[in-house]
């Protein structure tokens, strides 16, 4: 696998917005003292195995029963109750890195039958033999507010009179935005069909027609349906993939599997969406950092940064409040997919002392 620059873009989002018809149908405001760290999940961890001891792991067995066939390690899975271990980036070969080699298939989720204090659980697994790290899955909120308006005017961070800003038309006299580069977004999804990211043809209705400043997987858009035609692992990924596995989020929202739909439920990841790549001078809604320059009208596809959705968060309930959430075991294969398929950036608008 490819190296990822990882560039965290912490977007201050009260400061800018993507606005216009189809966001407008869900807005998600949490209370200010939601905290930042929601805590661990409660009925999986992750554990590395030592590479030792990599090969003697039966993994079908470890995924279908939760046996390992490691002595220690299967007496801890049966005091705990997990019912299966699932190797994750099996495919993916080791790196050095610094000197150091990473072995990304080292790395299981383990999936408990019911709640377990995470943080106990992987300190017991730790001190097995044959382990060379087990951690909890933290999993963080998101939170953003949205203005009304849509007009550049009211985007005051990015050009007013009196210059505390960041002088956006200046920079944009340098470079409005380079399609050569793909920034992945992991977040709650992207709403990819917005015509501000997704092109004047795109809409909630046709959102195969989205182009704009998406990125595309032309080998899939233009493949065979259920085929992985790239054969990157992931069958119909055209515009990212949908992490979001199994959750209890809010009712509608597509939480069950995996899929390659990464639309966005919550809003959050929309906005930051918006923020790097909105289509700039398209006489529509927003402008953005990257998102190129078109000719003053609405057009199907767009000449900035390429944004890559990925989601990895989900609605859910704070109390009686309801926030966006991410979970870091989506959020590793987000990476891990983003980096195969040509991202060199990433944005993470989440996060916590605790990710």
């Amino acid at each position: 696998m490819q190296r990822i620059l990882s560039f965290i873009v912490m977007s201050f989002l009260f400061f800018s917005f993507v606005q216009g018809g189809v966001l407008k149908e869900k807005q998600v405001t949490p209370p200010k003292d939601v905290p930042r760290f929601a805590g661990y999940a409660k009925t999986s961890i992750v554990v590395k195995f030592d590479f030792s001891v990599l090969d003697q792991i039966d993994v079908a067995a470890a995924a279908a029963k939760g046996l390992t066939g490691l002595p220690a390690v299967d007496q801890l899975n049966r005091k705990y109750g997990v019912q299966k271990m699932i190797q994750k980036f099996p495919n993916l070969p080791a790196r050095v890195y610094r000197g150091r080699t990473i072995l990304p298939k080292a790395w299981f989720k383990v999936e408990f039958k019911g709640e377990v204090d995470p943080e106990a659980v992987a300190m017991a697994y730790r001190r097995v033999k044959g382990v060379a790290d087990a951690q909890p899955i933290g999993i963080h909120t998101v939170e953003a507010r949205y203005p009304n308006d849509p007009r550049f005017s009211d985007q005051w961070h990015m050009d007013q009179s009196n210059d505390h800003d960041m002088d956006a038309p200046e920079a944009w006299d340098i470079e409005t935005g380079n399609a050569d580069i793909i920034v992945a977004d992991l977040d709650t999804g992207v709403r990819y069909f917005h015509k501000d990211l997704g092109g004047a043809n795109a809409s909630y209705s046709n959102p195969e027609a989205a182009r704009g400043n998406m990125w595309i997987n032309w080998a899939e858009k233009n493949g065979t349906p259920g085929v992985d035609d790239d054969n990157n692992g992931f069958v119909d990924d055209w515009i990212g993939w949908d992490f979001v596995d199994n959750v209890n989020g809010v009712s509608g929202e597509d939480d069950d599997e995996p899929d390659n739909d990464p639309r966005d439920f919550n809003g959050h990841g929309t906005h930051t969406a918006g923020i790097i790549a909105a289509i700039n001078n398209n006489d529509y809604a927003v402008t953005s950092v990257g998102g190129g320059w078109e000719n003053g009208s609405q057009s199907e596809t767009g000449n900035g940064i390429k944004v890559m959705a990925l989601r990895i968060g989900y609605s859910g309930y704070w109390f009686i409040f309801e926030v966006g959430y991410v979970s870091m075991d989506f959020a590793a294969d987000a990476f891990y997919y983003a980096a195969d398929n040509g991202a060199r950036i990433a944005n993470c608008s989440w996060g916590s002392s605790n990710t």
